[in-house]
């Protein structure tokens, strides 16, 4: 070694996290560019107020994350979940309904997307460091939350197939991306409360699970909102999840029941 030579630095938390910024704030400015030339700009025909908050929240937001996304992901070496993205972005504008041709209306397309890019990602990072992902999580912890989470897939599954035969049929595809969903809903609440006791996201989950198995066996199905809830839980997850980050820094900051770990001997700091 070269004694006058020095050594590289590795990157500080204030350039990843300029770099995360930077991403999230040029994501969505370069795919709306690239929707131009397909016809999609705009709000659509929507009520004003309807579209806004459709493009912040189901657009602009969406996008913004998966910029920070693929910032993480190429950091992690995620590179399923990057090729995915990339090419699922790229044909989007190909596949989605003349109806959809609008920034606020693809909006669900592309929340769609990104919540199940950010499951993949999350399951290819598992697979990829298992032994850190068990050291993080506890063994415990990720199996109770498996299990919860088949056990709550399972239930829905079993309630929409028992009431909407018809629906099950024309859902195809669908039904599996509902699955897949359901898993998540049940496994992400039970991983917050067992590492973080954190209750407001299991609590939100268990009462929409609850409404629907009430409405749908013991209730006249007719208003029923779970194939809603089965197809469109890419907007409940991240709900759920914000929710729970909130209890977190309040109860953090108020020192009331501070969050800590109820499985597991890695409180919190």
């Amino acid at each position: 070694m070269v004694p006058f030579l020095p050594l590289p630095r590795p990157p500080s938390s204030t350039h990843v996290d300029r770099r995360l910024v930077g991403a999230a704030l040029l994501a969505p400015l370069a795919y709306t560019a690239y929707l131009a030339p397909f016809g999609i700009t705009g709000l659509g025909g929507d009520v004003l107020p309807t579209a806004v908050v459709a493009l912040c929240l189901l657009y602009l937001l969406p996008l913004a994350a998966l910029g920070a996304g693929v910032v993480v992901g190429v950091g992690r070496r995620l590179h399923v979940t990057l090729v995915v993205a990339g090419c699922s972005l790229l044909v989007l504008p190909a596949v989605v309904p003349s109806g959809l041709h609008s920034l606020s209306r693809v909006g669900v397309a592309v929340s769609m997307l990104v919540v199940g890019c950010g499951v993949l990602g999350v399951v290819e990072h598992a697979l990829r460091t298992p032994q850190q992902v068990r050291e993080r999580l506890g063994t415990a912890a990720l199996a109770t939350a498996g299990v919860v989470g088949a056990a709550h897939a399972a239930l829905v599954l079993w309630v929409v197939s028992g009431e909407y035969a018809a629906v099950v049929d024309s859902l195809g595809l669908w039904l599996g991306w509902g699955a897949v969903g359901m898993l998540a809903l049940g496994a992400v609440p039970t991983l917050l409360l067992l590492r973080h006791s954190l209750v407001t996201p299991g609590l939100v989950v268990v009462v929409l699970t609850a409404n629907a198995v009430r409405t749908d066996l013991f209730a006249a199905p007719v208003d029923s909102l779970t194939p809603l809830y089965l197809v469109g839980w890419f907007l409940v997850l991240p709900a759920v999840v914000a929710l729970g980050a909130v209890e977190y820094v309040v109860r953090r900051r108020l020192g009331v029941v501070p969050p800590r770990a109820l499985v597991g001997d890695d409180g919190e700091g």
